[in-house]
């Protein structure tokens, strides 16, 4: 696997040894050593234009947690070169051993895009829904996500591409859910518009216990499947409310009023809630999961209305 010291890579590695599984992880840092029999370090970089270590020698599976999420001049580089390096390691291994290395790749809901910007209507996406992605992250993912499309189509792979919507646990790295709390709990924040946007979140261990659902499954090969845990955004400022001890708020501010007040003033000053950060937390993408659980028989359980006190 790739990615194991990021946040999702270093949980989804306990889960993996708890149930057996035998880990051989791609790291930079060769002054890192493993500290657990079931994982050994392989040593090398993504970013190095030499050749990459034979990481896949003797796997049965890869997972790849690797990405770059906040430097845009690292993320075509990342995400997608290095996705190419590694099916190449692939297609090797199918070359000299004739069995199929079965690529399980950590992808994002951000492949759909946000949708329209003046749509005020619930968009639901599945599966099958348009790609639209809306930044240089999600570009690049979802580079990589045909790339490895193509791979599987020329035979040398199977895969599985699952598509997490923003994931969330006590060491997530993004600072948004903790900024909301603190909000409420000052008691500034207000609902922008109806205050029934769609929050869309999938608790971390969610995460991983879905890679764990596609490590053996014959029905997960060839397929791409959603993650999310969907929650309105009334019910979880209603939730850190109750937590917080205080009044759930009842302040409401016009959507278009306030995106057009960002609009002039974001050029002259630095804003907390920026336009693309209004369009989030009114945007009512819901992320379905049919399809997850009738083919894997698979359900998040971790709600975020029940998770956010985690974050407190």
């Amino acid at each position: 696997m790739t990615g194991i010291n990021g946040f999702i890579g270093k949980r989804l590695a306990e889960h993996l040894v708890k149930h057996g599984v035998k880990i051989k992880a791609l790291v930079r840092n060769k002054q890192l050593k493993s500290l657990d029999p079931n994982i050994e370090y392989i040593y090398g970089d993504l970013l190095h234009k030499g050749t990459l270590p034979p990481l896949l020698n003797n796997c049965d599976i890869f997972i790849n947690c690797a990405a770059e999420i906040k430097n845009q001049e690292l993320m075509f580089d990342i995400n997608v070169e290095s996705t190419r390096k590694l099916l190449n390691l692939a297609r090797k291994h199918f070359i000299c051993y004739g069995t199929k290395i079965h690529w399980i790749q950590l992808s994002s809901v951000g492949a759909y895009g946000m949708g329209n910007e003046g749509d005020n209507s619930i968009r639901r996406i599945t599966e099958s829904s348009p790609h639209s992605p809306d930044n240089m992250y999600e570009r690049t993912k979802t580079l990589a996500d045909e790339l490895i499309m193509e791979a599987g189509l020329s035979s040398y792979i199977t895969y599985t591409l699952l598509r997490p919507s923003a994931v969330f646990g006590t060491s997530m790295p993004n600072n948004s859910l903790r900024q909301l709390i603190k909000v409420v709990k000052s008691k500034y924040f207000f609902y922008i518009g109806d205050g029934n946007g769609i929050l869309n979140y999938i608790h971390v261990d969610d995460v991983c216990n879905a890679i764990i659902k596609c490590l053996f499954n014959e029905a997960a090969k060839n397929q791409i499947f959603n993650l999310s845990n969907d929650c309105s955004q009334q019910d979880l400022i209603t939730s850190i409310a109750r937590l917080s001890g205080i009044r759930s708020p009842s302040l409401h501010i016009n959507r278009t009023i306030l995106l057009l007040a960002t609009k002039i003033i974001e050029p002259f000053l630095r804003l907390p809630l920026t336009r693309s950060r209004i369009r989030s937390l009114t945007s009512k993408n819901f992320y379905s999961t049919d399809k997850i659980e009738k083919i894997l028989n698979f359900k998040p359980e971790y709600k975020l209305t029940d998770r956010i006190s985690d974050l407190f």
